[in-house]
């Protein structure tokens, strides 16, 4: 099948997107990562019960800017009537609306949402047919391979989307009994592609540019989608684009990262105080950044221990951004 740069009616710029990620996918992590190159940012996970439910004004994850559009909301959840009522109160937010009918937690699978959605192709059928008969915005679904390695439906379900209405696939070939360890086999991102005709995105096992290119090669999948490896790491959309564009990995990037964590760091922050967001999302994203440096751990429990925004921003603000053993430490590691 032909690659698209576009989902239903949706134009998009590039082929890389954020992936969902519960935590994390905030409105200002969203925004930063649009300006870093992601073709389209997906909004954190949201139950379709507490959004019909629960006072609207006090969801963080309802906030958005116009900087990240277009923008994609997720849902979760099983019952068909609860989930169109969720969808009617954000299909006025976003450009695209993506059902989650992959995610392994435990919290998640129990409600028979997410993962435990594999095991009912045909209500998820059902599913996708209510909403694109009664929603003005496309559709997707985020899917895995199945619940296990005996139990691999992927395909499948990839038609019984296409043939209720669904605009695209985003598929994690990994099992539901997986969860995020063992490798993820790409050749089910291959098949579905070469089963249905509208858009595919692969995702699970992009670490950097070489494996983003290896990706769509391999699967000729339509876009990626890129989400641990995002974490505290913005500029990984930049550096792929650019990557694809001209085969060139930027190596200057590698040399000077940590003054270029603190510097992204702060331009989170910024974001984070215009949105008027959580401290936790502040201390949470204030690790991720600086995960992966020497003395993380010392960093990580230093950070823990902060109980404001002014304590947090003035220890970000103490680190040493021309420590020689830093430097030596990143140059080492190219």
């Amino acid at each position: 099948m032909k690659n698209t740069q576009k989902i239903g009616n949706v134009k998009l710029k590039g082929r890389i997107f954020l992936s969902p990620m519960a935590g994390y996918t905030d409105v200002a992590f969203r925004t930063l990562c649009k300006r870093y190159g992601a073709a389209l940012v997906v909004t954190e996970l949201i139950s379709s019960n507490t959004l019909v439910n629960a006072d609207l004004s006090t969801i963080q994850q309802l906030k958005t800017s116009e900087e990240e559009k277009p923008l994609a909301f997720q849902l979760f959840g099983s019952d068909i009537n609860l989930i169109l009522k969720a969808s009617k109160i954000i299909e006025n937010r976003c450009e695209i609306l993506n059902i989650n009918m992959g995610c392994p937690a435990a919290a998640i699978v129990q409600q028979g949402s997410g993962s435990a959605l594999l095991e009912k192709p045909e209500h998820i059928g059902k599913i996708i047919k209510k909403l694109s008969t009664n929603l003005s915005i496309p559709i997707t679904i985020k899917i895995r391979a199945g619940i296990s390695k005996e139990n691999i439906n992927a395909v499948e379900i990839a038609k019984i989307a296409e043939k209720n209405g669904c605009s695209a696939i985003c598929i994690h070939p990994r099992t539901q009994k997986q969860g995020y360890k063992g490798d993820a086999d790409w050749n089910i991102i291959k098949h579905i592609k070469e089963s249905v005709s509208i858009p595919i995105i692969g995702n699970g096992g992009i670490v950097d540019e070489i494996s983003a290119k290896k990706m769509f090669n391999q699967t000729n999948c339509d876009f990626i989608m890129i989400g641990r490896a995002a974490i505290g790491n913005p500029m990984i959309f930049q550096r792929i684009n650019n990557y694809l564009k001209k085969g060139i990995i930027d190596e200057k990037f590698q040399e000077s990262i940590f003054v270029e964590k603190i510097r992204l760091f702060k331009e989170y922050h910024k974001l984070w105080q215009k949105h008027e967001l959580s401290f936790v999302s502040l201390k949470d994203h204030a690790v991720s950044f600086f995960s992966g440096f020497p003395n993380a751990s010392t960093h990580r429990g230093s950070i823990n221990k902060i109980k404001d925004e002014s304590e947090l921003m003035d220890y970000v603000g103490s680190l040493n951004q021309t420590d020689r053993n830093l430097h030596k430490y990143f140059i080492n590691q190219i």
